[in-house]
């Protein structure tokens, strides 16, 4: 009996990882190349092909990205060209986009094999000096991935593991591996799609129209397409009969829809699992 305790004993006191699981830290900086991100931005050290690099570790990517010069210098020169969209829709057309199969990555002391991996210029992450988006989604199958921002790690598991249990909103996850929960504001209701990525909370037009300007926001995605967005709040929001309060959020483009960005995941667990809905618990 006692053997049979000791392995799970070692796992609550933090000693060792249980069999089966593999984990990795997620950082958030306070800057990037120089430049100041005020801890935004999660961001993973990962060594990809064998080559190490600083990647976006994006919930809303259902794909992982790698810029071209970080792909060349890794040695993933067999590349076929493709077409491509960024989490917004957004047809990327300012960049060559391809595709390399059988990639491997390292984080931490997770090891995965990925089936593809999507090689284009991030034009607006250049800058920061990142090197691609790690895609959480591409992570997962046949194990789960849970993702404790808040603690700042993410583990894979089996799917029969506790790990991949969690007391939060189920999240429906569509066709496309995205995971999108179901949001109310003001007697109006919404999809909204988890997205780390995404530096701030964005509302479609439906949800609280009249909620007040604030002035407006640069921003972009991978497509290299950037935009002003007008900045609003405060707002209320209501996600599985609770209320989540923003001093501020964007205002998603006409015709796009919502998007939960890391100022509400920064403090979430994320369980996504292959197959079935997402678990989201927020604090």
């Amino acid at each position: 009996m006692l053997r049979t305790l000791l392995p799970a004993l070692a796992l609550l006191l933090g000693a060792a990882p249980a069999p089966g699981l593999r984990s990795f830290p997620i950082e958030r900086p306070a800057t990037l190349a120089g430049r100041p991100t005020g801890g935004q931005l999660p961001i993973v050290h990962a060594t990809v092909a064998g080559r190490p690099g600083i990647f976006l570790f994006d919930t809303g990517a259902n794909q992982t990205v790698l810029s071209p010069d970080f792909a060349d210098a890794a040695g993933l020169t067999q590349r076929t060209a493709i077409a491509g969209r960024d989490s917004s829709g957004a047809q990327i057309t300012a960049n060559p986009v391809e595709m390399v199969r059988q990639v491997d990555l390292a984080i931490g002391e997770a090891r995965y094999r990925l089936a593809r991996a999507v090689v284009t210029r991030m034009t607006m992450l250049d800058s920061l000096g990142i090197d691609g988006v790690v895609s959480a989604q591409s992570l997962v199958g046949p194990d789960c991935l849970r993702i404790d921002f808040a603690k700042g790690v993410a583990t894979s598991a089996p799917p029969a593991s506790p790990v991949c249990t969690l007391d939060g909103v189920a999240v429906p996850v569509g066709p496309d591996d995205m995971a999108r929960a179901t949001v109310t504001a003001g007697g109006a209701s919404g999809p909204f799609l988890l997205d780390s990525g995404a530096w701030r909370t964005s509302l479609p037009a439906n949800l609280l129209p009249d909620a007040p300007r604030l002035g407006g926001e640069r921003h972009g995605g991978v497509s290299g397409v950037a935009r002003t967005s007008d900045l609003i709040g405060p707002v209320t929001l209501n996600l599985g009969g609770r209320d989540l309060r923003l001093a501020q959020a964007r205002r998603a483009p006409p015709g796009k829809g919502g998007v939960i960005g890391f100022d509400l995941l920064s403090s979430a667990i994320l369980v996504l699992r292959p197959g079935q809905p997402a678990l989201l618990a927020l604090p």
